[in-house]
């Protein structure tokens, strides 16, 4: 999918984001300009931006979030995943900076605009850290000025997810 997101006012102009997932390849190039002319291109897990970062694997029980305007309101519990974990890795070449290490999540100026690349797919995580990657995402989206109208990611996803780490205390969704 693509589609631009709405941004909220940041003085006399809006933020112009444009998200894009791996359906929206044949919108590389358009998406590319958009940057270059100013707006900020998120690409989705699945999608990865051109010109694209070098991603490696990297085995890890927690991804470390790192200093940035982008990761404000995060902290290394929400890519903390409990158990050993399989990720795509973005190398922090190439102009690309590392939102957390390793790089599940990185950013990279583009003229006058930026973009996000987001490797980590919610979908192919379980329990608690499927909510937490949402969640990471979703403060993420916040930070760069999207308006929220509804919900972005996994909007009809449940509060809480049973796994086997952690009894679900007897107050969610009762």
């Amino acid at each position: 999918a693509y589609g631009i997101v709405p941004g909220q006012d940041k003085g006399r102009r809006k933020r112009r984001i444009a998200v894009s997932g791996a359906e929206a390849t044949d919108k590389s190039a358009e998406l590319l300009a958009a940057a270059r002319a100013g707006a900020t291109v998120v690409y989705l897990p699945g999608a990865l931006p051109l010109p694209a970062p070098r991603v490696e694997k990297a085995r890890c029980f927690m991804a470390k979030v790192r200093p940035h305007p982008l990761t404000r309101g995060l902290n290394d519990g929400d890519l903390y995943f409990k158990r050993w974990t399989e990720l795509p890795s973005v190398q922090g070449d190439d102009g690309w900076e590392l939102l957390a290490e390793p790089g599940c999540a990185a950013v990279k100026r583009e003229g006058e605009g930026s973009l996000v690349a987001l490797l980590l797919d919610p979908a192919g995580l379980e329990g608690r850290a499927r909510v937490k990657v949402t969640r990471f995402y979703n403060i993420l989206l916040a930070n760069l000025g999207a308006a929220r109208n509804g919900g972005w990611l996994a909007a009809d996803s449940k509060v809480y997810e049973k796994n086997p780490w952690e009894e679900m205390p007897p107050w969610i969704e009762w």
